[in-house]
């Protein structure tokens, strides 16, 4: 292709990509104006179309690659009043102007100057603070993530996350420390924050901890502890300077079963030797609530448990047995956690958060995802027992359980009951019809229906008064109904249109939502989390399965710092689950002259109507093209950034709130996207994490 082109616009569609105009040395990037002087063009495997042969041409690619803004910024820890500069760049291009700030995390103030690449955090209390990024061109923005103290902080809790690039020595070389990183737990007042990975020398240098590498000698060999000091207490770690003379060093290995035992109980406990086809016990120490015992010659320990321990903050893993075998350099320990299952000063409790507890009619009960601990509380302990699968508990005789109010056959909700002694606790399952998809090709594509319309608070579930209602269709903007909740607790809407072009087809021709006037200024819609609109009706033909008389209870959010948080509660998916949403009785009067019917709480007759649902039809699909993939995140950021211009139906939202379930869309959930399409997640489904 050989034209006169005086000016090219880079219009991208897809991926960003960028594109090598030939001799010219140009790279044309999403929304810039690439200016070219000479006459010959060259685009290898990229369609270019000629709008203008003599000013612009449109440059339209499909390939697969997307860009993430690079944040270049110091991670260390910032005192409060300090300020970080963090530049920002393309990873092709460098420019990232304007750059654009999504979400603030706590505890900082950010600020940055139209043009610029740069932008600066201010950090304003202690604790763990974040700020999303998102530069010009590119697709995604990034996180960068800071650790706030002042001047009262404290090392509660402190490891290593790294060892020294250096630990092995020869004679005469001096101590080297890079590459030494920490992480653990700081305290500042009622305020605790996490920190990872900071190099050991910044926290040295705000007066922390200290380093004593006073043991290091490095003019004979040895082994060497170096000494990380934070208040009172302390962690250490070796460093080795090997005589190659020196025969190998051997450390016994023991095995055994688990780590549980009951008081009464006795575990075997095998000896093995790396040096020797069978191990001989040589010597055997233990806890004061341990016996022990191990015929001569023998590779076969014995530990009996005769009581729990006392004394200590936390019986977790502190019943021990040493034990060392002949021609091993070293012993071994093995741990336990000693139960007395006749404490009656107990507590136990079960998480079902990421368990199953919804099955279809015939499931058999599966309790491996529900998680277990229990808490002594006696004058002279109070520490955390175990904490473990439920079914690894029932397995070590830790936990019984009593499931006999379960019935498969038929649907309802059931209680299961934990024991451990005389301490109980119990959880719900639920069984369902099993979920069948209808068969859409019996609706027509085509026709009317009505709606009932409820505006509800979703944290107390009470319709909300005094609202300025409206519903209108997304397509035209026509507006066909107007009521206040004050006069209209519920409205019914009738000879609302639906049209699709196809039996499964999304996001239908004529589609209806609701706005809200005088939506009061800390109120979003639940769902997206949207101020503008919220999607009623007419997404998907399967609204149409059950009858054409549908329900949608909008559900609004108090976003207040002081409101309470909404207590959504999460189960194992049935796919694809069906939320039923909640109905109400009423009584529906008809005036012929308009195409509204209202009905008030007042109202005591009921009324039979097929109620609306939200289905997850596939995690993470938020475009509803029936597949999961880079488009899906794109969309989460763009209807966040302009919910306007970037429209997402109700189902895609539900169907996108993957991160942090039930808090409505944010970047998180985009994120989460693309770490499953890079296989960092192995799955979409919050409820099986």
């Amino acid at each position: 292709m050989k034209n006169t082109i005086k000016k090219i616009t880079a219009l991208m569609t897809g991926s960003l990509l960028a594109l090598n105009l030939g001799a010219v040395g140009i790279s044309a990037h999403a929304g810039n104006n690439v200016y070219v002087s000479q006459s010959s063009v060259n685009i290898d495997d990229y369609d270019v179309t000629l709008t203008d042969t003599t000013t612009t041409a449109v440059i339209t690619t499909t390939a697969d690659i997307d860009y993430a803004t690079n944040l270049n910024y110091d991670n260390s820890l910032m005192k409060v009043g300090e300020t970080r500069k963090i530049l920002v760049s393309h990873p092709v291009t460098g420019s990232t102007s304007p750059i654009k700030i999504d979400d603030i995390y706590d505890n900082v103030e950010v600020s940055y100057e139209e043009g610029s690449d740069a932008v600066y955090v201010t950090a304003l209390a202690p604790g763990n603070a974040m700020v999303y990024i998102w530069g010009s061109g590119c697709s995604f923005g990034s996180y960068a993530e800071f650790t706030v103290i002042d001047d009262d902080t404290v090392i509660e809790r402190l490891e290593f996350s790294r060892l020294p690039d250096k630990i092995d020595y020869q004679l005469g070389e001096e101590l080297d420390l890079t590459g030494l990183k920490l992480s653990g737990k700081f305290t500042s007042g009622n305020v605790h924050t996490t920190f990872y990975d900071q190099d050991a020398q910044s926290l040295v240098d705000k007066g922390f901890i200290t380093i004593d590498t006073s043991r290091y000698n490095n003019t004979k060999y040895g082994t060497y502890s170096i000494i990380v000091n934070y208040g009172t207490k302390y962690i250490s770690y070796c460093v080795y300077i090997e005589d190659p003379n020196t025969p190998p060093d051997y450390t016994a290995e023991l095995e055994y079963d688990d780590k549980y035992l009951l008081v009464g109980d006795t575990r075997a406990i095998r000896v093995i030797s790396p040096i020797a086809e069978k191990a001989v016990i040589k010597s055997v120490t233990c806890s004061e609530n341990l016996e022990y015992h191990y015929e001569e010659g023998s590779d076969i320990l014995y530990v009996t448990a005769v009581s729990r321990v006392t004394g200590y903050s936390s019986i977790k893993d502190n019943s021990w047995v040493f034990v060392e075998a002949e021609g091993c350099t070293f012993g071994e320990s093995a741990e336990f956690c000693v139960i007395d299952p006749s404490c009656e000063s107990m507590t136990v409790s079960a998480d079902t958060k990421n368990a199953k507890t919804v099955y279809q009619i015939g499931e058999k009960l599966d309790l491996s995802g529900i998680k277990i601990w229990g808490t002594y509380s006696t004058p002279e302990l109070n520490a955390d027992i175990f904490g473990d699968q439920l079914q690894n508990c029932i397995n070590k005789r830790i936990i019984k359980v009593d499931a006999s109010e379960f019935d498969n056959t038929k649907p309802g909700t059931y209680t299961i009951y934990v024991h451990h002694g005389y301490a109980t606790d119990e959880f719900t399952v639920t069984v369902v019809e099993p979920f069948t998809d209808p068969d859409l090709s019996k609706i027509p594509l085509s026709g009317t229906y009505r709606v009932k319309i409820e505006v509800r608070d979703i944290i107390n579930s009470e319709l909300v008064p005094n609202l300025e209602c409206e519903l209108f269709c997304l397509q035209t903007d026509e507006v066909v109904a107007k009521w206040n909740t004050g006069d209209d607790d519920v409205i019914i809407v009738e000879n609302l249109k639906y049209s699709f072009d196809s039996v499964h087809s999304y996001n239908g021709n004529i589609t209806y939502a609701i706005r809200i006037a005088n939506l009061p200024e800390k109120y979003v819609f639940f769902y997206g989390k949207s101020r503008d609109y919220y999607g009623v009706s007419g997404f998907g033909l399967e609204e149409f399965a059950k009858g054409t008389n549908l329900t949608c209870i909008v559900y609004l959010e108090d976003t207040s710092d002081d409101a309470p948080d909404y207590p959504y509660v999460t189960g194992t998916t049935v796919n694809p689950i069906r939320t039923t949403l909640p109905t109400t009785t009423a009584t529906t009067t008809t005036t012929a002259k308009t195409t509204t019917t209202t009905t008030r709480n007042t109202d005591t007759t009921s009324s039979t109507e097929t109620t609306g649902a939200l289905v997850v039809t596939m995690w993470g699909d938020t475009n509803r093209d029936n597949m999961v993939n880079l488009a899906d995140a794109v969309l989460v950021m763009q209807h966040k950034a302009n919910p306007k211009k970037y429209t997402m139906d109700m189902r895609g939202a539900v169907n996108g709130d993957v991160a942090d379930n039930g808090d409505g869309l944010t970047n998180k959930d985009a994120l989460t996207i693309q770490q499953f399409l890079l296989g960092t997640r192995k799955t979409l489904n919050p409820n099986a994490r």
